[in-house]
């Protein structure tokens, strides 16, 4: 379940090709995604895309990096053994919660887990947007 007061949103019903999912993801601060068509399209338009990668990942993300000579703003998190995302997931939530921390906080939010901490990202980009702020 999602923490309290957050809603979730899914787009994908009335998605029905790559544009429209494009145009979802241009309005996004942030993509967090597997190895998948949405990560290249993202990556291919020049979003932030932080990839999870599996053990025996794609080729194309070559191997001991944590980025992508084809997309500059994709970051790489590697499952380090099959069967085992823990550290990658854990390291994903840390850059997270460091990423929304300084910004919530100069609102006057403390960010207690990522989860709350995508919620918060989220909620702020667009209230930043909104108010341009």
């Amino acid at each position: 379940a999602p923490p309290a007061g957050m809603t979730i949103f899914d787009p994908m019903p009335d998605v029905t090709d790559f544009a429209d999912t494009a145009a979802i993801i241009a309005h996004l601060d942030l993509v967090i995604a597997v190895d998948t068509a949405v990560a290249h399209l993202a990556g291919a338009m020049g979003k932030p895309i932080w990839l999870l990668s599996r053990f025996d990942g794609c080729w194309r993300w070559l191997t001991a990096r944590t980025d992508s000579p084809w997309y500059p703003s994709l970051r790489l998190y590697r499952q380090e053994t099959p069967g085992n995302w823990r550290p990658a997931i854990a390291q994903l939530a840390a850059d997270l919660t460091a990423l929304v921390r300084p910004r919530n906080l100069r609102r006057g939010k403390n960010i207690t887990s990522a989860a709350n901490a995508c919620y918060n990202f989220k909620t702020v980009s667009f209230r930043d947007r909104v108010r341009g702020d």
